[in-house]
């Protein structure tokens, strides 16, 4: 008698995706080092696996959470996600202020404001 290999069903694809996913999300929670990212996916893979009652023994829950573990931390390195932030971005500490034309001659005065005018103004002289 040879030992065959069958390929899972359909629902037992399923059950394994949310096992996988359950893995996943535990695996990838900001803060934890790797040795905690493995050890809170396997949790999460057991208690998920138990929930939707999939035939999986423990032992492969722990071999592939150790390799989720492992290729979702060399992505997320390989992603730029353990290097130091870049600076923030920050307004000028002082406004800026434009400077003078360097050619005006400081004893002119500015121009006048303009001034209204009406038709009387323009047409008639007034002033």
């Amino acid at each position: 008698m040879t030992d065959e290999v069958q390929a899972p069903s359909a629902e037992d694809a399923a059950k394994m995706q949310q096992v996988a996913a359950a893995g996943t999300a535990a695996a990838t929670e900001p803060g934890q080092t790797a040795a905690q990212a493995t050890e809170k996916a396997k949790a999460a893979m057991k208690a998920e696996r138990d929930r939707v009652q999939l035939k999986m023994s423990d032992e492969d829950i722990d071999q592939v959470a150790k390799r989720l573990s492992a290729v979702l931390t060399a992505d997320l390195e390989a992603r730029g996600a353990f290097d130091t932030p870049p600076d923030a971005v920050r307004p000028p500490t002082q406004p800026t202020v434009p400077e003078a034309p360097h050619n005006a001659n400081p004893a002119e005065q500015p121009p006048q404001p303009p001034q209204k005018r009406t038709w009387a103004h323009k047409f008639m002289g007034y002033n």
